[in-house]
């Protein structure tokens, strides 16, 4: 039996319009966050991902489709539909001359805890976020991963089955995007449905995630990441030259992905392999000897979703990705 959904969205279409002029930033969008699962929303700036999230908080009215949390329509947003979501948007919303405490102990209060109930979760949140050695610390001085697990864990204080992350990860460093990520995973495993927008691949890969690609406003793909990575993502082989002329066999010249030129002048080509198979010495065997010689590195690259995502937007025509971290081949 599946899980119920925690997120549906069906035809979802936003324009937003100005005295001067309108802009559709989403169309006819229709995405699912089933309980207990992490569905990530990738696309380049302005594809509309934000814009999808506000619409699930409730934050923007769609002009057209509909929007359901646990099953119940969204409307305006009221303590009910509150009590539904939590969202944390890119910008994190603490109250910086308030302690960790204080901040904790303010949204409880508004989601109708008191007394020991408030406790209760106030310190179980606190536990959860690896803060309760921080509560009497002002808001304003902590570090950006303290900011930001502060921000996550107010946006739970009302327990909602539905969060919404909006690039959640900005500025944080590796070791507190680890712990987000982690997080994030325990958060769906006790079931809470999970809509997360990021631009780091390395996230959705570790959370397992459902992929939902956007471009202008317009869904261009979805599938799980090994769906994604068995249809779209080759195994790959980077041959990294010492100069610019190099006559390369038919199986690598006719399957070429990309080719660089270093500062130094080096010349590096990624072709497609046939088959996960092949192997670096076997790929340099096709190659004639003056050619062979001429290369400084060769690397097999494994399938990966960085690949996958790169051809998804080469085949819809969209221009280079703003992803981060992710290297140009």
């Amino acid at each position: 039996m599946s899980n119920p959904l925690a997120l549906d969205l069906e035809s979802v279409s936003h324009t937003y319009r100005s005295s001067r002029s309108s802009r559709r930033a989403l169309v006819d969008v229709s995405v699912s966050v089933p309980t207990g699962a992490v569905v990530a929303l990738l696309g380049d700036n302005g594809a509309g991902k934000s814009t999808l999230l506000s619409v699930s908080a409730g934050l923007v009215e769609p002009d057209e489709g509909s929007v359901r949390v646990m099953g119940e329509s969204l409307g305006p947003v009221t303590t009910r539909s509150r009590g539904r979501v939590g969202f944390v948007a890119q910008g994190d919303c603490v109250y910086p001359v308030l302690t960790v405490r204080q901040n904790l102990s303010f949204v409880c209060r508004l989601a109708g805890l008191s007394g020991r109930r408030l406790a209760e979760r106030l310190n179980g949140l606190a536990g959860r976020f690896g803060l309760l050695g921080l509560m009497n610390t002002k808001a304003a001085s902590l570090s950006g991963g303290q900011r930001r697990r502060l921000d996550l864990a107010m946006s739970l204080a009302h327990a909602p089955p539905l969060l919404l992350l909006d690039e959640p990860s900005v500025g944080l460093d590796q070791v507190s995007r680890g712990q987000l990520i982690e997080v994030v995973s325990d958060l769906a495993d006790q079931g809470v449905g999970v809509l997360y927008s990021t631009h780091h691949l390395d996230e959705v890969e570790a959370l397992n995630a459902e992929v939902v690609i956007l471009d202008e406003g317009r869904i261009i793909q979805t599938g799980s990441v090994s769906e994604l990575i068995d249809s779209y993502a080759p195994p790959l082989i980077e041959l990294v030259f010492d100069s610019h002329c190099h006559d390369l066999p038919p199986q690598l010249a006719g399957s070429i992905e990309t080719v660089t030129t270093s500062p130094e002048g080096w010349l590096a080509v990624t072709s497609r392999l046939a088959s996960s198979r092949d192997t670096v010495s076997g790929v340099l065997e096709l190659l004639e000897p003056k050619t062979r010689s001429a290369v400084l590195s060769a690397v097999v690259r494994p399938p990966e979703l960085a690949t996958a995502y790169r051809r998804i937007l080469r085949i819809h025509g969209v221009k280079g990705p703003e992803l981060v971290g992710m290297e140009t081949l």
